[in-house]
């Protein structure tokens, strides 16, 4: 979408035309801006104490569930506030980024998405795009999977940059699909080599979460008394 208002991609059906200078610059200050934000709240109490006044003028509970989902959200930012393990991350962090990437163009070759461009080579940073918005939408608390909220954004930006909506659909699907299966089934063979059971995993879970014995491990313990 900032692509599009900027009036750097002119979509048509048939092409679309960037101009490579100013869309570089345009990425490349968005990066660096959100990356200086990020460390800026990591390390600055005060700008975490603004945003939680602001908060604290909404109605009813929601000052409370925003400020402790802001709370995790900062415990989560704590490693940019050591610049080696920040460089760290994102040399860990940018090999896994490419390689879905690379299998996000391979998926899209399959469907010719290329022929949406002229030249073909811009399927390269589109394919990116879509690997950007798609992955950083499912962060939003949504369906299981995040069905639903990772498609749409897909979709949108392809049909912004001129790729046909049923096409995009299709493509968006399928990536989905791809993304889940294989580590859903890897899921599936651990818990049946490891002899558990979903029962099992979600009693546990709750455990952990209020801190008090559940129904079964009450009555193990009285067994063993």
């Amino acid at each position: 979408p900032v692509i599009i208002l900027a009036g750097l991609v002119d979509g048509s059906k048939t092409s679309v035309q960037v101009s490579w200078g100013i869309f570089g610059l345009v990425s490349l200050f968005i990066f660096l801006f959100a990356i200086g934000a990020l460390t800026l709240l990591a390390i600055n109490p005060r700008f975490v104490q603004l945003f939680e006044k602001l908060s604290n003028r909404l109605p009813g509970r929601l000052p409370l569930k925003i400020n402790e989902l802001l709370s995790l959200f900062i415990d989560g930012l704590s490693i940019l506030k050591d610049p080696k393990r920040h460089f760290g991350l994102f040399s860990r962090s940018l090999p896994v980024w490419l390689l879905e990437g690379a299998m996000y163009l391979i998926i899209a070759l399959s469907f010719d998405l290329q022929e949406f461009f002229e030249p073909a080579l811009l399927l390269v940073p589109v394919v990116l795009l879509v690997t950007a918005v798609s992955n950083l939408a499912t962060s939003i608390p949504s369906s299981p999977g995040s069905i639903g909220t990772f498609e749409f954004p897909a979709v949108a930006a392809l049909t912004l940059v001129g790729v046909g909506a049923g096409v995009a659909g299709a493509f968006a699907v399928m990536l989905h699909v791809y993304l889940l299966l294989p580590v859903t089934i890897l899921g599936l063979i651990v818990l049946w080599r490891g002899h558990y059971s979903l029962g099992t995993l979600t009693r546990q879970c709750d455990k952990h979460q209020t801190g008090k014995p559940i129904a079964s491990d009450t009555v193990t313990m009285k067994e063993g008394k």
